[in-house]
């Protein structure tokens, strides 16, 4: 990975994925595929389960207390969640930066 993969997860980036799902999830214009495939059943419900357990949560340190986003609450997972948001900013991000483009066009 380069060096500035670092700041792919930073609290400013994963903040801005939270706003981008829920900009999204308000307007109504995220929703399962008419066709979902998937081997797990209740996969669908897993997502919606996930995406309710993500939130701010104190975070209790030696030197402060910050406040984090989490989704691992009594340790859960989360990665859908976390795949949600992604698929939710990302694109966005790219092509919002003309200068990411011209860099991955050459």
């Amino acid at each position: 990975m380069s060096q500035s993969s670092s700041a792919l997860t930073t609290h400013e980036t994963k903040e801005a994925m939270r706003i981008s799902l829920q900009q999204l999830l308000r307007a109504e214009k995220i929703m399962f595929a008419s066709k979902f495939f998937s081997l797990n059943l209740s996969a669908k419900g897993e997502i919606c389960e996930q995406l309710k357990k993500y939130r701010y949560m104190d975070k209790v340190g030696p030197v402060q207390n910050i406040k984090i986003l989490t989704g691992k609450i009594n340790g859960k997972n989360y990665d859908l969640c976390i795949t949600t948001c992604m698929l939710s900013y990302w694109p966005h991000f790219f092509f919002a930066n003309q200068q990411t483009i011209r860099r991955l066009r050459m």
